[in-house]
């Protein structure tokens, strides 16, 4: 029983890329016997006139997940443009 949770990330210039992890055991008996795990890689990449960010997330943990499609693999890739006025 219990929760282990990780993370590192590596800042280099416009760089980050990181990974955060996190395992849950359950406790002897539980309904759910299986370790409950989230593994989660990133990057975002500052330009000057915005951000991309991508993450790659992989989980056993599909119930109830805020973001239902990547519970059990996903890829995302998001770009912010800073508007300047």
């Amino acid at each position: 029983q219990g929760v282990y949770q990780f993370r590192a990330d590596y800042v280099a210039g416009p760089l980050r890329v990181a990974y955060m992890g996190l395992v849950a055991k359950p406790a002897n008996g539980a309904v759910h016997p299986n370790d409950v795990y989230y593994h989660n890689v990133y990057a975002n990449w500052d330009y000057g006139q915005g951000t991309v960010y991508a993450v790659y997330i992989r989980s056993n943990n599909g119930g109830g997940a805020v973001i239902a499609s990547f519970a059990a693999v996903g890829l995302a890739i998001n770009v912010h443009m800073r508007r300047f006025s």
